[in-house]
């Protein structure tokens, strides 16, 4: 029985190099994900919150830009933001360098309530320099819950036991003072 040996020696030789063509296919992609959380889940009308939105690099490449979809809520009033690489409050991307694998990238948005309802805000990966693998970390949201503001009624005990309403977004004030004879008057 006759054999060709050239035959088996490029197969031992594809077999060889197999692995490390299948490396370095893998090696040139990375994996971005992103996570999100709210300051509260609870606030009202007028109150100061923020989201931070964290993205970590988990390989195995290094990623050398990254954009995230992160637009505000309409109920959400952009104030200001803080991390790594720059936010545009106006179309919402967040460009960054996520960087070498373990690597973690942060943005702080600060935003003030401005109208009563429950608030979703989403973040989304969605340009990874190289290509990202894995598309099932690269979403998250936070949610806050903002009611309105209301203010309850001051009441003074005087004999006609005077109730004032407030109306305005901090309260109003009513001032009185107390007679020696026990009763109450406006303090003009």
């Amino acid at each position: 029985m006759k054999t060709n040996r050239g035959f088996f020696s490029v197969v031992a030789s594809l077999l060889l190099l197999a692995p490390e063509r299948l490396r370095a296919a893998i090696s040139t992609n990375t994996d971005l994900a992103i996570g999100k959380t709210a300051s509260t889940n609870a606030a009202k009308v007028g109150d100061v919150l923020s989201f931070q939105l964290s993205v970590t690099n988990l390989g195995p490449a290094p990623a050398t830009a990254a954009v995230v979809a992160d637009v505000l809520p309409s109920g959400l009033k952009y104030l200001s933001s803080a991390g790594s690489g720059t936010y545009n409050p106006t179309t919402g991307q967040w460009n960054f360098v996520p960087g070498n694998p373990g690597s973690i990238s942060i943005l702080t948005i600060t935003v003030q309530a401005t109208n009563a309802g429950v608030w979703l805000n989403t973040a989304t990966i969605t340009v990874v320099t190289p290509g990202d693998t894995n598309f099932v970390n690269n979403a998250a949201s936070a949610s806050v819950t903002v009611s309105s503001v209301t203010n309850p009624p001051i009441v003074l005990n005087c004999p006609s036991n005077i109730t004032v309403t407030a109306t305005g977004p901090d309260g109003a004030s009513a001032y009185y003072f107390a007679t020696a004879s026990g009763g109450c008057g406006p303090l003009t």
